[in-house]
């Protein structure tokens, strides 16, 4: 969630900066790293915790995984600004859109453990 929330604000930079002369527009890209750390790609694999032998189930941490600024080059107008506000504004409702669906997914997954702990078997 963190990482949509950066990439919300490069969006966001990116259309601010649109009128700017000689602004080069940044992407932030993680879902790579993202995909190799739950696929064992890379060193920062999600392992497999375990908290108490009774418990079962994964508890790999995304913290390891990361973002990496790019910077446009192609689509310079003549200006040199490569900043297109109409693709912008498609990334900035993608993002949005999977920001909300991880958050709701992650407020009941949440709302599943309180109900587990707190009700009576």
């Amino acid at each position: 969630m963190d990482l949509h929330q950066q990439r919300l604000g490069t969006i966001a930079n990116n259309v601010a900066n649109a009128d700017t002369p000689g602004y080069k527009a940044k992407r932030l890209e993680f879902e790579d790293s993202l995909r190799q750390a739950f696929d064992g790609g890379n060193a920062n694999k999600l392992a497999l915790e375990q908290s108490h032998q009774a418990h079962q189930g994964p508890g790999g941490s995304v913290a390891d995984v990361s973002g990496e600024m790019a910077t446009v080059s192609e689509g310079a107008r003549v200006d040199g600004n490569t900043v297109n506000t109409q693709k912008e504004l498609e990334r900035l409702g993608e993002t949005r859109l999977t920001y909300r669906i991880v958050s709701e997914l992650t407020g009941r997954r949440a709302k599943g453990l309180a109900d587990a702990i707190t009700k009576p078997t």
